[in-house]
């Protein structure tokens, strides 16, 4: 029992990173339009998606080197093999951090749609049940944090790029 109930932490703590991406990314695709002119802020806000995704990423392996450093130290248990598929995918989102996969946006949405299919499998297999109320309302708020902490990266994102002067003409 402590283990399916620290592998569903796990995947809870998987979800708050990662699932809320796709609703960002089609709101800014949509706000943004289908050609925004190159060098405004709605082109801005499209060439830094698959960067606040990245951004998203790291801090994800920040958490992931945490556990690690505590599993070394004999504080962690075993909590960090728990979704280690899983774990890992979302190791890989830091992969556009490079040019290349960052100019490829539907990389960082097709990358990130894992994880709010594993969201909506999750709340579906709790349907029907008046015992598991408690448990979705729980996933839709872990889904309405992961949304704020999408849209904070993104609005991060894009002020370093203002303030770096990349986005000035």
């Amino acid at each position: 029992m402590e283990s399916s109930f620290f592998s569903y932490l796990r995947i809870l703590e998987i979800i708050a990173f990662f699932s809320g991406y796709p609703l960002i990314y089609l709101a800014v695709v949509v706000v943004a339009g289908k050609n925004p002119e190159p060098g405004s802020f709605k082109w801005s806000l499209r060439k830094l998606l698959p960067y606040a995704y990245a951004f998203i990423g790291t801090l994800f392996v920040g958490l992931q080197l945490k556990y690690a450093y505590s599993h070394y130290s004999g504080n962690g248990g075993n909590y960090l093999f728990l979704q280690p598929y899983l774990a890992a995918w979302g190791l890989l989102s830091v992969l556009n951090w490079w040019p290349v996969i960052a100019g490829k946006r539907i990389i960082s949405f097709l990358h990130s749609l894992v994880f709010l299919g594993i969201l909506v499998w999750d709340i579906m297999g709790k349907v029907g049940s008046s015992d598991n109320m408690p448990m979705i309302h729980n996933d839709m708020n872990i889904y309405g944090l992961s949304i704020l902490l999408n849209l904070s990266a993104l609005i991060l994102t894009v002020m370093f790029y203002y303030v770096a002067g990349k986005g000035r003409k």
